[in-house]
Order: structure tokens, then sequence, then C-alpha cells
């Protein structure tokens, strides 16, 4: 492995290989940067939150909706006399 690539080792399955990129800052390639890995995995984790939220909140609006279907069926009301 010669100093002008990247240092990374990239790791597919049971085999590892060297970065084929070249070197721009301190060894490592643009891609392969602790700060550009952490970037991304923070925008990652950002957006895999925000998922997760909107997942939850339909989640909670259809449990509150399935709840208030059974709760009326079984009073014979209509779900618009619930507010």
């Amino acid at each position: 492995m010669s100093t002008d690539r990247c240092k990374a080792m990239i790791r597919t399955g049971w085999h590892k290989y060297p970065c084929a990129n070249q070197a721009k800052r301190d060894g490592y390639c643009g891609t392969h940067h602790p700060d550009a890995a952490e970037k991304r995995r923070f925008k990652a984790e950002a957006r895999w939150a925000e998922e997760s939220r909107i997942r939850n909140e339909k989640y909670e609006r259809e449990e509150y909706d399935r709840a208030a279907g059974v709760y009326c069926r079984r009073r014979g009301m209509k779900r618009e006399e619930l507010v």
C-alpha cells in the first residue's frame, strides 16, 4: 500500500482490502476521513430519529382510532360523538 492512497481498510463480508482513493487529508480520502464519516453518521441518525418519530405518531394515531372505534361500537355510538 503506497502512502498516496487512503489508509482505510474496506470490509466486505469475510474480505478486507485497502481503499483505492487518493489520500486528501491525514492519509484518508474524503469518504473515509473520520470527520466526514462522523458527519454522515450524525446526519443518518437525525434522519432515523425523524423517521422513527413519524412512525410512532402514526402508530399512536392508529391505536387511538382503533380504540375509539371499539369503544364506540360497544356503546352503539358514532365516533363523531366522542368529541
